[in-house]
């Protein structure tokens, strides 16, 4: 989807940022004045960071202006957070005119039960922007917010079934416990609740739910490639969900529903997920879904002047569900070995490093990320086979989900390149060095604070750096030409700010129109020490902007940014790279 169409699609999304940045507006509150009560939550897949919650009351999977709202804080949590840094935090208990308040959701009054869905943000565990939504129904008869509810993949499938599907799901899923399913699966103090081969089972069905659902969505939905009939030269080119307000957000609902609707008496989900011709039928039966709400919105009155075509030609159903197949398999073999409490392994360098189980279940789920994104992002068959070998059956894959542990791994460098070397020619294969990031630094490193781990230093600290920092900037450019962003305000060891792009390195429509350096202004805030998220105004839109320190493909230090998923990766001039 290009830039244009995805500011369109924002802009019923815009509260979330501009309450990530510069204050709220009346409308873009949307923690629902005349609520009921409050619910609390959590979003799992990793845990997804500053996504939108919202109260989807007419089940229609898209956010209506008149439905609360709200938007998961750092941490994965909304309305009340038991791990906050002060200890634990409600944050329906705070003035509305405070900065934090973004994160209280209330249900509106006269529902005994509703779907909360969350869609957007940031997965902590790949720091990736979330794709999908996770949903759960939840009872608003009772307000008791220390009474944390887990939405995850399981709880989103579970969302779509009825009773029936509910029995036989469980009757199937022998070894999936109802009093295990709703558990939060990455919260590691919870071992008196499961046990570590609990764990896996969740895992593993949660993963192949959501990485499964969304893969397909991405593929399905770029396959309608929507032309609009009122100007048959312009096109979606990527699909027809979230393209604009007034669409709904996300395929993946789709996909959630035709997974349910799979689950009989004598077949269950992991018997469809991992069958050849069960598969198909999903496809199938998903995209029908999705060409049916096409139908719907083009019958709709008030969108006679918007209307949609629908293909004339079906996707290859045969090839989707082959890649997801092998996508379930592969998740199935990177959890069959056991989870480990801990251990150890050597880096590129020769140092022994300690893990946890944490780290463990992180490496796992990245590499079945990276496998789920190439599927989604329609990559060369030989990346997705390159990605595949190397989590599960390469003779390096211990190797490769060791490099996969480590903190400093950059999910979406990864990435790259596995396409790169697909596309290249002769076509290359990675092994698991290329996922060797040890030489990679943090934030704080490159500004010259090498004792701090946890932010940014402040307008006085670091000194000039071959890197590319100079103090508060990040100039990319060389000599007179250089360009930066450029940090205003800021304290020691921060973790937010304002800041100031001078975009002349920018492209699309990022770049100014006829090609002149153009300022873009906004907020910036780390994920992890690794990772700093921006938002910036981009036609009257706030958009965000992904910053990682990263290594090019010789190595070099270098930067990569997503700009409204435009991706680049700049190298700053070096003695060593002139």
């Amino acid at each position: 989807m290009n830039i244009k169409q995805k500011i369109l699609s924002l802009s019923v999304f815009s509260f979330v940022l501009t309450m990530t940045g510069c204050g709220v507006t009346s409308q873009d509150k949307g923690t629902g004045e005349a609520g009921a009560g409050a619910v609390s939550g959590v979003a799992i897949d990793g845990y997804v960071a500053f996504a939108v919650v919202y109260v989807d009351t007419n089940e229609n999977n898209k956010l209506d202006v008149w439905e609360t709202r709200a938007l998961t804080d750092g941490q994965g949590y909304f309305t009340y957070n038991p791990h906050n840094a002060e200890g634990s935090r409600n944050y329906c208990e705070l003035e509305k005119t405070h900065k934090d308040y973004k994160h209280c959701l209330k249900i509106p009054a006269g529902y005994d039960e509703v779907m909360i869905r969350m869609t957007q943000g940031y997965d902590l565990t790949t720091v990736e922007p979330f794709t999908g939504t996770l949903s759960m129904r939840v009872s608003s008869n009772a307000e008791n917010l220390e009474n944390v509810i887990v939405g995850t993949p399981i709880t989103g499938l579970l969302a779509e079934m009825d009773s029936t599907q509910k029995t036989n799901f469980y009757n199937l899923e022998t070894d999936l416990d109802t009093s295990i399913s709703g558990l939060d699966f990455l919260d590691f103090t919870t071992a008196d609740l499961m046990t570590n081969e609990q764990r896996a089972i969740l895992l593993t069905v949660a993963l192949r739910i959501h990485k499964i659902a969304d893969s397909m969505a991405g593929v399905l939905d770029a396959a309608l490639d929507q032309a609009l009939i009122a100007d048959a030269t312009a096109t979606a080119d990527g699909g027809f969900f979230n393209v604009k307000a007034g669409i709904p957000t996300d395929a993946s609902i789709y996909v959630y529903q035709a997974f349910a609707e799979s689950i009989t008496a004598s077949k269950g989900l992991s018997a469809n997920l991992t069958s050849q011709t069960e598969m198909e039928g999903i496809v199938t039966n998903a995209w029908g879904k999705m060409k049916a709400v096409i139908s719907e919105y083009n019958a709709d009155p008030d969108n006679a002047s918007s209307q949609y075509q629908i293909p004339a030609t079906d996707p290859d159903y045969t090839a989707i569900a082959t890649n997801m197949v092998s996508l379930a398999d592969v998740i199935g073999t990177v959890f069959t070995a056991p989870l480990e409490a801990t251990g150890t392994y050597t880096d590129s360098e020769g140092a022994t490093q300690t893990y946890t189980i944490a780290d463990d279940v992180k490496s796992r789920i990245r590499a079945v990320d990276i496998v789920a994104s190439l599927i989604r992002d329609r990559a060369a068959a030989a990346a997705i086979a390159n990605a595949i070998d190397l989590a599960s059956t390469a003779a390096d894959a211990a190797d490769y989900l060791s490099n996969l542990k480590s903190a400093k791994v950059d999910l979406a460098g990864l990435k790259k390149k596995f396409k790169d070397a697909a596309n290249a020619d002769p076509v290359e294969t990675l092994d698991a060095t290329a996922a060797n990031y040890d030489a990679r630094k943090s934030f704080a490193e490159l500004f010259g604070d090498t004792t701090s781990v946890t932010g940014l230093t402040g307008a006085d600290g670091g000194a000039a750096n071959e890197e590319g920092f100079a103090g508060n900037s990040l100039n990319m450019g060389e000599g007179d030409d250089s360009v930066g962003i450029a940090f205003d305000g800021a304290t020691d060891d921060a973790t937010s700010g304002t800041m100031k792009i001078d975009a002349s390195f920018a492209t699309g429509d990022f770049a100014s129109e006829d090609g002149s350096p153009t300022e873009l202004e906004g907020t910036w805030e780390q994920l992890d020490e690794y990772t700093m998220l921006m938002n910036v105004e981009v036609a009257g839109v706030v958009q965000p902007v992904i910053v990682k320190p990263t290594l090019d493909d010789q190595g070099n230090p270098a930067y990569y940014y997503d700009m409204g998923g435009e991706q680049q990766v700049w190298t700053p001039p070096s003695e060593s790279n002139p």
